[in-house]
């Protein structure tokens, strides 16, 4: 939270309004957005 707040202060807007405009009507993108997220947080940190 906050990652992007100087940098693109609209950005965690403008994906929370994504994910809840289309999670209710496709459900698998909820797994597909947890493992993005994981994958992009290994690969920062040099997994």
């Amino acid at each position: 939270m906050g990652f992007y707040s100087k940098s693109c202060p609209k950005a965690e807007k403008i994906v929370q309004d994504y994910v809840n405009q289309h999670i209710p009507n496709v459900p698998s993108l909820a797994a597909t957005f947890i493992r993005m997220h994981f994958h992009d947080c290994f690969v920062r940190v040099g997994f």
